[in-house]
């Protein structure tokens, strides 16, 4: 089995919802997906997001395990959070 390039991770993580969920849900997941994809993770910073953003640019056709170990320990951050929606804390709607 061959390593994914860093492309190829990114566009298998967006186009397997529309295998792995009903029809009707696909679209919500896919657009909740591809935010989660565009916003810094949790403590990160946007300067941060931006420069993982910038390499992962440059090392579109790269193979993954490459990129990853030219990101180190910023290769495996863990996606945004929801925020807890204004019930959740506390607000009166």
């Amino acid at each position: 089995m061959r390593d994914d390039t860093v492309s190829e991770n990114h566009v298998r993580r967006l186009v397997s919802i529309w295998w792995a969920v009903p029809p009707h849900q696909a679209p919500r997941l896919f657009l909740h997906t591809l935010v989660e994809e565009l916003l810094p993770s949790e403590d990160e910073g946007w300067r941060r997001k931006l420069s993982r953003t910038f390499v992962a640019m440059r090392n579109a056709f790269r193979k993954r395990s490459h990129h990853e170990r030219a990101l180190g320990d910023d290769a495996h951050l863990f996606p945004r959070r929801p925020r807890p929606s204004a019930r959740a804390r506390g607000s009166r709607p």
